[in-house]
């Protein structure tokens, strides 16, 4: 053991002899509610941040931490206050880096956001000159893992990416596709004042049920909120007409639909969020009649407020836990003496997890896919700024704007940190993408859908489709979501496994003349049928949570093994086979990640393993040796 630890050390002593420094700067770790300052090294093989504590600071710490007691109790605030005095310290080794993004912070182009292997993220802020060259040291240092590193503004990014087009042809959900937009326009989890920005969907927050098939239930996504209410309209269009200012341009809303203070009253509820709500309320919870207690009464009062005109975050649409006082928080009582507690929802949800359901469906409708466009145009598109957005009544504080005031320029430190106050409190307009109309979605074509929406065809005509002499008990479309497993091209591939794990590959083709409306075509890129792995456990009959595939169609992934193992199958039998053992008992099910660069393995041990998914060049071509993560049961 004496000897291990030895060679240990000695190879750590070694690495840290050949490690060499690139570059340093100064930088500040941006996270939520909290802006670390601090260096930024660059070597050859790590990425370290020192954070620098200066003499007389402390105050806030100490002030974030007595917040924490009143949520957490004095325990969690003493370990707030240990944890404020402890500086920061982060190492990161450059062959975890996945992806690297270019940044605003306070509307300046000078922060980089680093996305990790193990799914960590840091939003670091530099200088305005130094972002550049950090990003240009770390791309020439060539990390093996780093698979995104994009340059030019959004605007260009989004042009050469294919995002548009697969969202037009339904390969992406409006779900996805909004937070592609929201991610290439700068918005990021580690800055609230640039939040994902999502819509409100509907208006109807007050039937006991909901036909999601009539347009009439849903916000008129041509408008900005601002629009919705004429009356309202009418009364701000008077005060943009008559605004004169020197210095102030005038605008038709005083407040914007994203800021920190909108995203921390949704998630109040929900921790850190509740510590970040305290510590911007001065250590406590607001009137409970101003914090968020019911969808119709905030829906409400988006309409018809004179000063309310926010949207919604993405968590309304995934995660019912927003609604919810699950940690008991004392919110406070209304003025007609109504405890806050869970989050008042519509009559026609009975539960949080019926309002998500619901409302994600909404989002993915017909009628939202076809106006969409709309309301990318008003947050991402042509219609944000100049005389578009006048036209299209969507015009905010000038303070909001890319390229309004120039920071840098103020050289007065008070008026230079007031405005940039300002900026933070405000909330900030999205990074333009795009100069001309958004296309609109396309309509899902008959010969397009699923065979398995068409229930009439299902029913009522049959027509064989033969794959394998045996059972199939594996089928998919490799790289497509759910959703877009509803929607086939011409060039669709699909793969089957039969109950003898021999796989086929097959092209989908529509039309294929005769008596067959279809018909699924060998791949000529597949020689001969491969079997998949090894026999199944005795306890286990082969099915379909056994098999999944790679983003490309090109790996199996298996497990219900007789070893315990996982293996790694290359289809066209390219490649030799991978075959990890880590769990501890029969590995009872697996699957891919929509992105496709993780794979989670379940087993009768307890454990669910999450692992990276390794690509060269753009493609998968193994698992990573070891798990990233590693999730007990109750059992273990």
């Amino acid at each position: 053991m004496q000897g291990g630890e030895e060679e240990e050390a000695a190879g750590q002593e070694k690495q840290e002899k050949q490690e060499k420094l690139v570059f340093s700067c100064s930088a500040e770790l941006v996270q939520p509610m909290n802006i670390t300052p601090g260096t930024l090294e660059i070597t050859t093989t790590h990425m370290y941040f020192h954070e620098v504590i200066e003499a007389g600071e402390g105050v806030d710490g100490e002030a974030t931490a007595q917040a924490a007691v009143g949520v957490a109790g004095e325990e969690g605030g003493a370990k707030a206050d240990e944890a404020s005095k402890t500086p920061k310290e982060l190492k990161i080794p450059l062959e975890q880096l996945r992806e690297v993004h270019l940044r605003r912070y306070l509307l300046r182009r000078s922060a980089l956001e680093f996305f990790l292997l193990d799914r960590t993220n840091y939003f670091v802020n530099f200088k305005k000159r130094e972002r550049n060259k950090v990003y240009n040291k770390i791309v020439n240092l060539a990390p093996p893992n780093l698979s995104y590193f994009e340059t030019g503004s959004p605007e260009q990014i989004l042009k050469r990416s294919d995002l548009t087009r697969r969202w037009q042809m339904r390969q992406l959900t409006n779900f996805e596709y909004l937070m592609h937009l929201n991610t290439i326009a700068g918005r990021t989890y580690n800055d609230l004042t640039q939040y994902p920005v999502f819509p409100w969907v509907l208006r109807d927050y007050s039937s006991p049920s909901l036909d999601l098939s009539d347009p009439a239930v849903y916000r008129d996504l041509t408008k900005p909120v601002g629009a919705l209410n004429q009356e309202r309209l009418e009364q701000l269009l008077v005060r943009y007409e008559n605004f004169c200012d020197p210095d102030i341009p005038s605008f038709m809303y005083g407040s914007h639909y994203s800021s920190s203070a909108i995203v921390l009253y949704y998630l109040i509820r929900i921790e850190p969020f509740t510590t970040h709500f305290l510590q911007l309320q001065g250590g406590k919870f607001d009137h409970a009649d101003r914090m968020f207690y019911s969808i119709p009464n905030t829906w409400n009062g988006c309409v018809n407020a004179p000063t309310d005109f926010k949207e919604l975050i993405p968590e309304f649409f995934y995660l019912p836990d927003i609604l919810v006082n699950h940690n008991r928080f004392k919110l406070g009582s209304k003025q007609n003496g109504e405890p806050m507690d869970h989050v008042q929802l519509p009559p026609w949800a009975a539960s949080p997890d019926e309002f998500i359901r619901i409302h994600r469906e909404a989002l993915e409708s017909d009628y939202v896919s076809e106006n969409l466009h709309h309301w990318i145009d008003l947050i991402f598109g042509f219609k944000q700024r100049g005389r578009n957005a006048v036209e299209a009544l969507n015009v905010f504080y000038y303070l909001t704007y890319e390229g309004a005031v120039d920071i840098d320029a103020i050289e007065n430190d008070d008026e230079r940190r007031a405005t940039e106050s300002q900026i933070d409190n405000f909330g900030q307009t999205p990074s333009q993408l795009l100069r001309r109309a958004h296309p609109q979605r396309g309509p899902v074509e008959k010969s397009k859908l699923s065979l398995f929406s068409l229930v009439s065809l299902c029913t009522t005509s049959r027509f064989p489709v033969t794959f394998s002499s045996h059972p199939i008990i594996f089928l998919c479309v490799p790289g497509a979501t759910f959703s877009e497993q509803l929607v086939h091209t011409v060039n669709d591939r699909l793969v089957a496994v039969d109950e003898k794990r021999l796989v086929s590959l097959n092209r989908l083709q529509p039309h294929a003349g005769g008596s067959q409306p279809f018909a699924f075509e060998p791949d000529s890129a597949l020689a001969s049928r491969k079997r998949v792995g090894i026999p199944f456990h005795a306890d286990v009959e082969g099915n379909a949570s056994c098999f999944a595939t790679s983003s490309d169609g090109k790996l199996m992934f298996s497990c219900g093994h007789w070893d315990n193992t996982i293996k790694v199958t290359w289809v066209d039998g390219s490649r030799p086979p991978q075959s990890i053992n880590k769990h501890k008992d029969l590995v009872t099910c697996l699957d891919v990640s929509a992105d496709g660069k993780v794979l989670v393995t379940g087993s009768r041990d307890t454990t669910l393993l999450v692992w990276d998914i390794v690509f060269s060049k753009g493609s998968p071509v193994r698992l990573d040796a070891n798990p990233a993560h590693i999730l007990y049961g109750h059992d273990d």
